[in-house]
């Protein structure tokens, strides 16, 4: 297992490394494009030459992966779900817009995706789920790395705004009371919130000889724009603060770690902060399916070893899950050593107004004249977050020193 997790994590160092390279050379002959000057065919050889590379690692990620699914399962295997990747290359390849456009030199061409995520199976239907999931036949195992987008409950929308209601704080006052007596009255604060669509975005230009190089520009767009936009998603997600066109962030709303005075726990580790964040929702009467850590607090979390040398969480590198919570990762910085635990099905939800969608321009700025095509990737999505109790935000370090004391 840790030959395969050192030989899985070498392949991804890999993969991005091909995939800066990428970067490296496109941008070397777009800046050529736009002097003016002429591209030799060999760089963009050497572009299809990175690709190939690119794509032979990528698919033995996916074979990694899908190895490890197996392991997990059994063997048992539900209906095979592609890869954003091979979804947008399959787009292209029949897309008789983007057909004209290469053959033409001239013209548009739209492809618009639903969300592009993965696949995370959960056990049931949380309570009061409005729109029900559609379970695919068979078990689909859950990917070896999710994130926030992984395990958010989403939406489709139409509208331009969500207009919900906030769940503030709530006291209850029930209590038998003896005949003619005077009922007791709970205490609810709501609040009316409004969650507006926001559009993420990002535009490139490219040359057309790359234009007429498909296998270079599959890889490109495939293994750049989009993925870069989910990173960005992410973090507004997590941090965004809802003002100047944002997103506002869960964990700018979220509870901070208070799980109680009588919560005393000896020589605490993360695990047990994440369980005793738990435990706080619990109290506040939500389900914790959910953890958001950072990748190298999940990487501490999962190499934890007792006295004789043994993995403390073995359920955790193989099914990314701790007693039913599932725990996933990110990149972003600003969560190093940091938290998020809550009810990620009810406590939460992301509004999807527009799928992520690549569009193709031969008319933009001085395109004709300089021989570029302009590619625009966007998105429209909405956050609302129904109750802040359900989730609980903090850092480790000062975490652990409460449960100490």
């Amino acid at each position: 297992m840790a030959d395969e997790n050192k030989e899985y994590l070498q392949v991804k160092q890999d993969v991005e490394k091909l995939g800066k390279d990428i970067d490296q050379k496109v941008n070397e002959i777009n800046t050529k494009a736009e002097n003016g000057e002429k591209i030799a065919k060999e760089a963009t050889a050497e572009i299809q030459k990175l690709v190939k590379q690119y794509q032979d690692q990528q698919d033995q990620l996916d074979q990694m992966q899908a190895k490890a699914n197996r392991n997990r399962l059994n063997g048992l295997f539900g209906e095979e779900q592609k890869m954003p990747a091979d979804q947008i290359r399959e787009a292209l390849e029949s897309s008789d817009d983007f057909k004209s456009l290469r053959s033409k030199g001239k013209g548009r061409a739209v492809l618009e995706f639903p969300e592009l995520k993965a696949t995370l199976l959960t056990p049931a239907v949380a309570p009061g789920t409005v729109i029900q999931p559609q379970y695919q036949a068979g078990i689909v195992a859950p990917p070896l790395r999710s994130t926030i987008l992984d395990i958010l409950a989403t939406a489709p929308t139409t509208a331009n705004t969500i207009q919900y209601v906030r769940e503030q704080a709530y006291t209850s006052n029930a209590a038998y009371v003896a005949e003619g007596q005077l009922k007791p009255e709970d205490d609810l604060t709501l609040s009316e919130e409004t969650a507006t669509v926001q559009t993420l975005a990002t535009t490139l230009r490219i040359s057309k000889q790359l234009m007429d190089d498909f296998p270079a520009l599959v890889g490109y767009i495939t293994s750049r724009a989009p993925r870069k936009m989910q990173y960005v998603k992410e973090n507004a997600i997590l941090f965004g603060s809802g003002t100047g066109g944002q997103l506002e962030g869960i964990t700018t709303v979220a509870s901070a770690f208070a799980p109680g005075a009588d919560i005393i726990v000896q020589a605490p580790n993360n695990w047990d902060v994440l369980a005793a964040a738990g435990f706080q929702a619990t109290m506040a009467e939500y389900i914790a399916n959910g953890a958001v850590i950072h990748s190298a607090d999940l990487l501490m979390l999962q190499l934890m070893k007792d006295s004789q040398n043994r993995y403390l969480f073995p359920e955790l590198r193989e099914t990314g899950t701790l007693n039913g919570m599932r725990v996933a990762e990110t990149h972003m910085a600003a969560m190093r050593g940091k938290f998020l635990v809550g009810d990620f099905a009810l406590g939460a939800q992301l509004f999807q107004r527009q799928g992520i969608t690549i569009e193709f321009f031969d008319q933009d700025r001085d395109n004709v004249v300089r021989n570029l095509i302009t590619i625009r990737v966007e998105e429209r999505h909405a956050l609302a977050t129904y109750r802040p109790d359900a989730f609980v935000y903090g850092t480790f370090a000062a975490a652990k020193t409460d449960l100490a004391s």
